[in-house]
């Protein structure tokens, strides 16, 4: 018995420790890019530039443009795992129910952002998509912008190029 008392006492006193030492570094956030003041939205002070235009399609699909901004931190998002996924519902227009990732199986387009938090993507079957970021730990939907959170409906026809502009991230 004495034994399990010194055992679970050591264990005590190391997750203390490692408690305590958790809660007294700092935490170093480092800037994604550089930045230079403009008016936004949210007046937020970050320059944006976004693709003027989109990827010209094969006949018969869509194809959008777009730059990934974090209304969170107030940064683009450069190298972000992103994927298009259908609208759900009688009309198309809902949001999946549950956001697991990508799925090939269902139709899910992926795509990645570059270094500029800019990407684009070429023949899109037409129809109602939300775009879908990896935000660490959980899968976050582009809003309609950093006043009016709600997920941002993209719809598509055929042939059409869409130039998106900045879709706004809850982020991390």
């Amino acid at each position: 018995m004495k034994h399990n008392l010194t055992y679970y006492l050591l264990i005590s006193i190391i997750l203390i420790t490692f408690i305590v030492a958790c809660t007294n570094q700092a935490i170093v956030t480092m800037p994604l890019v550089e930045q230079t003041p403009i008016a936004q939205p949210s007046q937020s002070a970050i320059s944006i530039t976004t693709p003027s235009d989109a990827p010209p399609p094969e006949p018969g699909k869509a194809s959008i443009s777009g730059t990934l901004y974090s209304y969170t931190i107030e940064r683009l998002l450069p190298e972000t795992v992103f994927y298009l996924t259908a609208a759900v519902g009688e009309d198309s227009r809902s949001m999946p129910p549950i956001l697991v990732g990508p799925i090939d199986e269902q139709g899910d387009i992926r795509g990645i952002t570059d270094l500029n938090g800019q990407f684009a993507i070429n023949d899109i079957p037409p129809g109602n998509y939300f775009l879908i970021a990896w935000a660490p730990y959980n899968w976050a939907p582009a809003e309609i912008s950093d006043v009016e959170q709600r997920a941002r409906l993209i719809e598509l026809e055929v042939s059409q190029r869409e130039a998106l502009g900045i879709l706004y991230l809850s982020w991390p």
